[in-house]
């Protein structure tokens, strides 16, 4: 990835004004797992160092419509877009970009806003909408339709982010590591206590979200060490 930084759309990038803080999703699909879990132990202390933390990650449990979108989900906040430029462009960094490169064969990420965000640690599932909207940007409008198609009963809104920016300070990817685009702009997770309460509101949900979203994947998600 490090070799792919642009110098003038870095510098170009680093001058922008995002909202704050930044989340980061991490869409991960593996070559090798292994390597992923060294390179993510081995920049713990960075991300920290930088004011970074991880808010959730879990693994792909299923999917009820659309495509797979990883085997791992994973949302990570920094305080600033700026903090995470910071942390890829330490000398340090480089020295561990190799194992990530290593451990995995597909990525997606980008800055992304948050526009509601519980404490996510205390879910052992979500159940995740990632979409494109029907006109335009992500808006609140969005997220409302969402929620609506929700049943009340079933899982609480618990967090929903949208892109703000694709990591385009980078060249096109060249190997499967290298960080591709979002599929979809939107992220909407609803917490739910088991896969089988997963299924009884992906039943009850019917059109709902055909309707709410002009496209979408659904898939439920189990929290690491859950």
């Amino acid at each position: 990835m490090l070799e792919r930084l642009l110098p003038d759309p870095l510098a170009a990038a680093y001058e922008r004004d995002l909202p704050e803080p930044v989340h980061v999703p991490n869409l991960l699909t593996f070559a090798d797992r292994r390597w992923y879990e060294r390179y993510a132990a081995a920049v713990s202390p960075l991300l920290r160092v930088v004011g970074g933390r991880p808010r959730w990650f879990g693994r792909h449990e299923r999917t009820y419509h659309g495509q797979r979108q990883c085997e791992e989900f994973g949302l990570v906040e920094y305080p600033s877009h700026r903090r995470f430029l910071l942390l890829i462009g330490t000398p340090y960094y480089s020295l561990l970009d190799g194992l990530r490169e290593r451990g995995v064969s597909h990525f997606e990420a980008g800055f992304t806003s948050p526009v509601a965000d519980g404490p996510l640690g205390r879910h052992d599932h979500l159940l995740t909408v990632h979409f494109e909207p029907r006109t335009g940007r992500v808006d609140g409008g969005d997220f409302e339709a969402i929620r609506e198609a929700f049943d009340p009963g079933s899982g609480a809104f618990v967090y929903g982010s949208r892109l703000t920016s694709d990591f385009d300070f980078l060249g096109e990817p060249v190997r499967g590591a290298d960080p591709r685009p979002l599929s979809y702009p939107g992220i909407a997770c609803f917490a739910e206590p088991s896969p089988t309460a997963a299924d009884a509101t992906v039943d009850e949900l019917g059109d709902a979200l055909e309707n709410a979203v002009e496209d979408h994947a659904l898939c439920l998600y189990r929290r690491e060490g859950s």
